[in-house]
């Protein structure tokens, strides 16, 4: 089974990190949030610190699980969130990323070019008790 991990980032302002993929295929042109495989020997918690690190250029540990996506036998992704003002973030890839206020991401969502779910999963990231979700596909 793979496993990804997803990161929901923003500043104390509401500014949100996302990026426009290139790939997987599916994701071309749309907008999702930072993330990308965990890959062997690291934790989820690792691959969080890595992949934030290689697309934005901003070196950041301070990451919350909030929750899981998984399809038994298909993938399993760990979801972080993080508020902080020091994301300065550029593009460090060829996959461009965007710092949104969230009335631009919620526009851009409303228009189709975000991958599904953005928003959902979003706003359990602002959930004031911060319970962790699993979702499970089948």
């Amino acid at each position: 089974m793979q496993k990804y991990v997803l990161a929901i980032a923003e500043t104390p302002g509401d500014q949100i990190v996302l990026v426009e993929k290139n790939r997987p295929k599916w994701q071309a042109g749309l907008y999702n949030f930072v993330g990308g495989k965990v890959e062997e020997g690291e934790t989820a918690l690792m691959a969080m610190q890595r992949e934030f690190m290689e697309e934005t250029g901003v070196l950041f540990s301070d990451w919350t699980e909030i929750g899981t996506m998984a399809r038994d036998g298909g993938f399993h992704i760990d979801v972080f969130y993080a508020c902080d003002p020091s994301f300065a973030c550029a593009t460090t890839f060829d996959e461009p990323i965007f710092v949104a206020s969230y009335e631009a991401f919620a526009y851009e969502f409303s228009q189709g070019k975000c991958v599904s779910g953005l928003m959902w999963l979003y706003h359990m990231a602002k959930d004031p008790d911060k319970k962790k979700f699993h979702v499970s596909y089948e």
